[in-house]
């Protein structure tokens, strides 16, 4: 891959989110809640498809003489997945979802997206895709949000 550079406005983007040490604010998320059941292989089997075809979500952002420009990161984009012993309505459930849901994205280290599957013992799961606003413009969260739960959710009997 040849290193393509940060646009202008691109770079404006990165630096800001650089100088606050990467923040939490240059990333748009989605969140769907979804049945304990989701197929995490299938998850992550169509997470690799569509970063093959959009390789940007798993590029990260690095500096050298030419200036500043993306590559692929040194990891791809995969699924993390934690299983809790709660409620997934309960206090410590969404408490927990805020945390995730506020967790920066750093350009630097990569990748630029990230999916997080939070599992309940009761109350299903959550899933939540978060974007680099550097990678939103050719893959919003919603999109890839509706890609992922499209495959790994199960369909009800009959649906299909």
């Amino acid at each position: 891959m040849r290193a393509q550079r940060l646009t202008g406005p691109e770079l404006d983007i990165f630096l800001r989110d650089l100088a606050e040490g990467p923040s939490a604010r240059f990333r748009r998320i989605a969140v769907r809640r979804v049945p304990a059941e989701v197929s995490e292989a299938r998850l992550r089997a169509r997470l690799d498809e569509i970063v093959a075809g959009e390789p940007r979500i798993g590029w990260r952002v690095r500096r050298d003489d030419g200036g500043w420009h993306y590559e692929p990161g040194a990891f791809r984009p995969e699924p993390y997945v934690e299983t809790h012993r709660l409620d997934g309505n309960c206090d410590v459930a969404r408490r927990r979802l805020h945390l995730e849901c506020h967790r920066p994205l750093d350009p630097v280290a990569g990748p630029l997206g990230r999916v997080s599957l939070l599992r309940y013992v009761t109350g299903g799961a959550d899933l939540l895709v978060a974007v680099h606003v550097l990678a939103a413009g050719i893959c919003s969260p919603w999109w890839l949000m509706r890609e992922l739960a499209e495959v790994a959710v199960p369909q009800p009997v009959g649906v299909g």
